[in-house]
């Protein structure tokens, strides 16, 4: 060693691949995945709320099929934020590789649709019902009920018994992650979150799906 600056230097580096192991081994952890699932929702969200401002509240749309290939919610809001990797839970399979590289800040962020791992609630879309006038933010009795977007395994999430064995994602221990209309997060499962029919141990809430004000 020839000089305490070259010293310096390597303990600098040193402790830096420490903090860097430290980051990465936190990063597989379960807790530290489900967190950043949430603050992914959270920013989701933040972006939805966006496009309901430029849309005088209403919901984005869940599929565009006019033209081909379809247009998704998350293509709509893409362009509200500047990290596509809100869209990534890192507990999907398909998204765990970009959570355990080093970020470049530098490096341009592209967005990859096949890691993309959250559904919207089918049925804030007007493919569930086409003649609905009510897919619009003031039209939701209770937003702090009504499911936005959450862990799931495809685009959507619907509630009814057999599509959503097909449809929900329970990546964190045995739980989804979800924000709701109004914002809040909370991980549920089968012992908190009810689905529009009683089925396999799920109880009846058609709430958590839809709650419109009566007309």
């Amino acid at each position: 060693m020839h000089s305490w600056k070259e010293l310096v230097v390597v303990l600098v580096c040193a402790g830096g691949l420490l903090c860097l192991g430290a980051d990465l081994a936190d990063r597989s952890s379960a807790e530290w995945k489900s967190n950043r699932c949430q603050v992914n929702l959270a920013q989701v969200y933040k972006m939805a709320v966006k496009y309901q401002d430029d849309h005088n509240g209403d919901f984005v749309p869940l599929v565009d099929k006019t033209t081909k290939p379809w247009t998704f919610w998350f293509k709509y809001l893409l362009k509200y934020g500047e990290d596509p990797m809100v869209f990534y839970c890192p507990a999907n399979p398909k998204a765990e590789k970009f959570f355990t590289e080093e970020d470049n800040p530098l490096e341009p962020k592209n967005f990859y649709s096949k890691a993309q791992s959250y559904g919207m609630n089918y049925r804030l879309s007007k493919h569930y019902n086409k003649k609905t006038t009510k897919l619009n933010i003031a039209n939701v009795a209770n937003p702090g009920k009504v499911l936005f977007f959450g862990d799931a395994k495809d685009y959507f999430l619907r509630g009814t018994k057999y599509c959503w064995k097909k449809d929900w994602a329970p990546r964190h221990e045995g739980e989804a992650n979800f924000v709701f209309v109004d914002g809040s997060i909370k991980k549920m499962g089968k012992n908190t979150l009810g689905l529009v029919h009683k089925w396999d141990g799920w109880k009846k809430d058609t709430k958590f799906w839809k709650d419109w004000k009566k007309e």
